[in-house]
């Protein structure tokens, strides 16, 4: 196992390195539209683990969304798969054929012959598979997203994330601490790019659940009453109401370009609760917020 962690440290460094890479390269080339280098011949191609021949190149996505499929019809698009998009992108871009199933064609279905081809399997979340037990050469390829970063195994015994002994260093993070592996990603670039304006006192309160807002009533009020108009996409359910003043304007659900127009009016953006940096703060300052 050491060999096998010495390899993929090395492994990881260079698609850190090689994120960062992209990023300069989709941020900085132009014009784009909907989050693509606009003149296909202008994309380069980045060529990191050059150990691997091309029947090796290739990763597989259980449950995290590509980036097409994050742009498609479904409504569901989570932090974990705003993060894995961009990771898809980024891999594509280093001459890595990126797959994607469901979980339960994953758990259920898939025999260690169907998962013999990847390189990596990245999974949303870290649990138990029966491959497992009697294929360590699989179990050392599943890297699981722990959006939230600091998984530990056994940290508690009632969430099923932390009971399969995995390596701390196998579990990837959109978050950097000293437990897991941080693994970089760069704000999804939906708009042309527009010389910045003034912009007015607006911002929004970020968060979908009532929850988060709870107790931060009288900061609302303090905002609203010093002249700043205030945005939210939270929204009410059948048990909770968003506990907001009546002239805080209050969004339904948005598609990812939609909302990516909308940031462009605030000028501040307020999260509340943990994580303390989400992928919105980074959507936020690539916005000019």
């Amino acid at each position: 196992m050491n060999k096998a962690l010495l390899k993929e440290s090395l492994f990881l460094a260079v698609v850190i390195i090689s994120f960062s890479t992209s990023w300069f390269f989709i941020n900085l080339k132009g014009p784009r539209n909907g989050g693509y280098v606009a003149e296909k011949g202008h994309r380069k191609k980045y060529f990191p683990a050059p150990w691997l021949n091309s029947s090796k190149r290739k990763v597989l996505f259980v449950e995290l969304y590509t980036w097409g499929k994050y742009y498609g019809k479904g409504k569901y698009k989570t932090g974990e798969y705003y993060i894995s998009s961009t990771w898809d992108l980024a891999l594509q871009s280093m001459n890595f054929e990126v797959h994607r199933v469901s979980t339960k064609e994953y758990y259920e279905r898939m025999s260690k012959e169907d998962l013999a081809p990847y390189h990596r399997i990245f999974v949303r979340d870290p649990k138990f598979h029966h491959l497992y037990e009697d294929n360590h050469d699989i179990l050392c390829r599943v890297r699981p997203l722990f959006f939230y970063g600091e998984w530990e195994h056994q940290k508690n015994d009632f969430n099923y994330r932390y009971q399969f002994p995995f390596h701390e260093k196998q579990i990837v993070t959109a978050h950097k601490d000293d437990v897991n592996s941080f693994l970089g990603y760069f704000p999804h670039n939906l708009l042309e790019d527009s010389k910045v304006q003034n912009k007015k006192k607006s911002g929004l309160l970020y968060g979908k659940k009532a929850e988060y807002f709870q107790g931060f009533e009288e900061v609302f009020q303090r905002l609203l009453d010093a002249g700043f108009e205030l945005h939210s996409t939270c929204q009410d359910t059948e048990d909770q109401q968003c506990p907001f003043p009546e002239d805080v304007v209050k969004h339904g659900p948005m598609k990812p370009e939609a909302f990516a127009k909308l940031m462009t009016e605030f000028s501040f953006v307020i999260g509340f609760r943990k994580p303390e940096v989400r992928y919105i703060h980074v959507t936020s300052i690539d916005r000019s917020c």
